[in-house]
């Protein structure tokens, strides 16, 4: 079964928050930031049993050039 994306409303917030902070910091730095993101979510979508597991069903996956991850989970099969 491919993988599914689930955004939540505070990690859209965080994203938009983070994108605001950056670009305050150095003009399209924020769009940069964006772009790392969706580069790694999009690898976890592709490939999410390559990224390191932290806790039993959720996993880690460090963005380049930015201090932050990407979370993941699995559901249990029903």
């Amino acid at each position: 079964m491919p993988a599914r994306l689930i955004v939540t409303a505070d990690a859209a917030q965080d994203l938009a928050d983070t994108r605001k902070y950056y670009d305050e910091q150095l003009t399209g730095l924020g769009e940069d930031f964006l772009l790392a993101a969706d580069a790694t979510v999009r690898s976890v979508l592709d490939h999410p049993e390559m990224y390191q597991v932290i806790r039993r069903r959720y996993r880690r996956a460090l963005l380049r050039r930015f201090p932050y991850a990407v979370y993941t989970g699995t559901t249990a099969r029903q």
